[in-house]
């Protein structure tokens, strides 16, 4: 499904369950879903932030789920995402690679960071796709995919996501 900005993968709860979101349109024209795991994710193989826009794999039956499930596990999908990131790469940081530990962020437990301890490993590698004069647009495939992943490691060097008001 290419999901827009501004809809929810998923509701956060039950109570949120009024809020468009894409688990809402399935259970709207689909009604039969995967029962593996909760209802409020029945059939998303993973989620995309609210503010993000993109495709999301949907599985339609348990056995899809399963399948689909394990080769995320197996890491043969792989998941790439384009953005626009505030500032310019020196030639030697057009490629690289981000590992690092991200938790919770210490001042705000809405917003993730890369911390020292109590984090979980999260690998992204990014690839400049072109410069304008203070903005790029950069390719990022993650290997992990770690709440705000991509957001939190742009902005850890120094090229947060242009539009994003809140890692900068």
């Amino acid at each position: 499904i290419n999901k827009p900005k501004w809809v929810l993968s998923h509701p956060n709860s039950i109570w949120d369950v009024w809020e468009p979101s894409v688990v809402g349109f399935l259970y709207h024209h689909y009604k039969q879903l995967p029962s593996i795991g909760s209802f409020i994710r029945a059939g998303l193989l993973h989620r995309l932030d609210k503010d993000t826009s993109g495709l999301i794999l949907v599985a339609k039956n348990n056995y899809a789920h399963a399948k689909l499930a394990s080769m995320f596990t197996d890491k043969t999908i792989h998941k790439t995402y384009l953005c626009i990131v505030k500032g310019n790469f020196s030639e030697e940081n057009l490629n690289g690679r981000i590992e690092n530990l991200i938790g919770r962020d210490s001042k705000n437990r809405k917003k993730m960071a890369v911390v020292k301890e109590n984090g979980k490993i999260a690998i992204s590698n990014y690839r400049v796709i072109e410069q304008v004069e203070g903005y790029s647009l950069v390719e990022v495939a993650i290997e992990t995919g770690r709440t705000h992943q991509i957001r939190v490691h742009m902005k850890s060097i120094n090229h947060v996501i242009l539009g994003d008001s809140t890692y900068g």
